[in-house]
Formats: C-alpha cells, sequence, structure tokens
C-alpha cells in the first residue's frame, strides 16, 4: 500500500469520534477544516477570511482581500444580499488578473473540466470564453446558474458531502448553458490549436487510468508534441501533463469521498493512473490543502 505520510495534530483531533474544528495555512492559504471530509464544510460561523473548500472540482472561497498572482482557474466571484442570493456575478479567465474586492465569494473551476463538460454536450464550439464578463440579469440559464452556486454556499456550510458531489457535475453543464446564453462581442474559439486542445482533454478522459506520456497525447491529436504544448499555454495557460494531473487528482478525489463501498487507497491510485508514492501525496495537497489519507479518514 502506498505509504503516505499521516495526519498530524495540526489537521485533526479525534474526540469520541468526531472531529474537531481546526485552522492551517498552507502556502498562503486559509482553510477551515471540520468533520470528515474535512474540505466539504466551511463549519465556522461566519467562515474565516479567505477558508476554502474544496470538492473534486470546485473550490469555493470565503471573502478576503484578494491574494496577488495570477489564478490558473477559471473563477466566478460574486457577493451575497441578506438571504444569500448571489449577485454581481461574475467570470474571470485563467491567467488574467482582477480584483474583485474583499467582500466577494469565489469559485474556482479548473477549465479542463468545464471544457469535458461541454464537449461531452457537444457544445464546446458554442463557449464564448474570451469575455466572459457578467453571468447575472434575467437570462434564465444565468438565474439556473446562481441558484446552483446558492446551494453550493449552502451545503459548504453544513457539510453535506455527497449531496456537493452531485450538485458539481450540474454546476458545470449550468455554467456552460449560462456562458452560451450570455451575448457577448467576441466569438467562440475555432482555430486549429483549440480543437486539439479538445481533443487531448477528451483522450485524457477516455484513458485516465493509463499510462499516458506526451507522445501518446501527440499521437492522439495527430500533431507535434511541441505544437500541443503552444495550444494548451496559449488556451489553458498549463502544459498538457499538468491538466492531465489536475483531472487524475480530481478524479481521486471523488473516489475517496464518495459514499458506499469506496476503493481502497491502491486501486483508487490504480484507477486514475497515480503512483503511490510522496510526489501524488504532495500534488494532492497543494490542490486540495490536505493529504490523500486524510480524505480518506
Amino acid at each position: 500500500m502506498p505509504q503516505f505520510a499521516k495526519a498530524g495534530p495540526k489537521f485533526f483531533y479525534v474526540l469520541l469520534g468526531t472531529y474537531l474544528p481546526m485552522s492551517m495555512q498552507l502556502k498562503g492559504r486559509t482553510r477551515v477544516a471540520l468533520h470528515s471530509p474535512a474540505s466539504l464544510q466551511l463549519g465556522e460561523r461566519p467562515p474565516a477570511p479567505g477558508a476554502c473548500v474544496h470538492g473534486p472540482i470546485l473550490s469555493l472561497r470565503s471573502p478576503a482581500p484578494w491574494p496577488e498572482g495570477q489564478p490558473d482557474q477559471l473563477e466566478l466571484t460574486w457577493q451575497e444580499q441578506p438571504d444569500g442570493t448571489p449577485w454581481n456575478l461574475h467570470g474571470h479567465l485563467p491567467g488574467r488578473q482582477h480584483a474583485p474586492g474583499s467582500l466577494c465569494w469565489t469559485l474556482q473551476i479548473p477549465l479542463e473540466q468545464l471544457l469535458l463538460a461541454a464537449d461531452r454536450r457537444q457544445l464546446t464550439a458554442f463557449l464564448v470564453l474570451d469575455d466572459v464578463g457578467s453571468l447575472e440579469g434575467s437570462n434564465p440559464a444565468c438565474i439556473r446558474l446562481g441558484l446552483a452556486i446558492r446551494r453550493l454556499r449552502s451545503l459548504a456550510d453544513q457539510g453535506l458531502s455527497q449531496e456537493w458531489l452531485v450538485l458539481e457535475p450540474q454546476l458545470l453543464d449550468l455554467l456552460v448553458d449560462a456562458l452560451i446564453a450570455v451575448p457577448s462581442s467576441a466569438n467562440a474559439r475555432q482555430d486549429q490549436g483549440w480543437r486539439h486542445v479538445i481533443e487531448t482533454l477528451r483522450a485524457m478522459d477516455r484513458w485516465l487510468a493509463d499510462d499516458l506520456s506526451l507522445a501518446d497525447l501527440s499521437r492522439e491529436t495527430g500533431v507535434s508534441p511541441r505544437a500541443l504544448q503552444m495550444a494548451f499555454r496559449r488556451h489553458l495557460q498549463k502544459r498538457p501533463l499538468q491538466s492531465l494531473r489536475e483531472l487524475r487528482l480530481a478524479r481521486l478525489r471523488q473516489l475517496l469521498l464518495q459514499g458506499g463501498r469506496r476503493p481502497g487507497m491502491v486501486e483508487a491510485l490504480r484507477q486514475c493512473g497515480l503512483p503511490g508514492n510522496g510526489t501524488t501525496a504532495r500534488h494532492y495537497q497543494e490542490r486540495f490543502a490536505e493529504k490523500p489519507s486524510q480524505t480518506r479518514s
């Protein structure tokens, strides 16, 4: 069995079978750990500034002074009305600096996951991502998206993990609908590099458990490794193997959080194509603020 470092006392204290709340710092980001699975509950009233809730796909961040740097994920930001309804909902592309203010909630969404959600419905050709902007108003698709975000916020407080897991793919589909429905002056991306990115993500999703190399992905799309890397850098601000790792880590987290009979750690890693070593544990912790063994606990 892979040897992951066991959770220390700064992550959890176990008392009569209940996990006690604690805060931790990880690379400047604060998250609140309360009850298992720790990443699916804010728990504090009100949440600590910058507290994060990490599902397999979506990461929810409470209002806090905006951190420096350019995000590598698609971000939705909004403020809450007294009844919890989101307003001033905006989308921001990866790699673009933005400063929504200290009162905004943030939902981080890996662009790979959004594109795969659109591709499964054959809608990537209609996505307009270069001018996201406002996602609120009387548009029915945006209204449904706002309601789903409000539900996600409620789940973050209650810690209803299984409902969160069910809501994640639904919210992705609603975001795709909203992006297509909102009027924009920009055009959908249609260049060859964009198509190569979509084809490669589709191959990654199909053969996630296999030992895939950049050369394998290059052969699948029929372009050189360098051209593939340039396409990913342009459209996703990442390298192809970074995107592959993002998808694998999300799948691993989903397996570890799911209810009922879950696979053992060795089998879960095998299904995700991940090695059972310290590198996987480190990447997982950087992404989700806890080790795989903690999630499984």
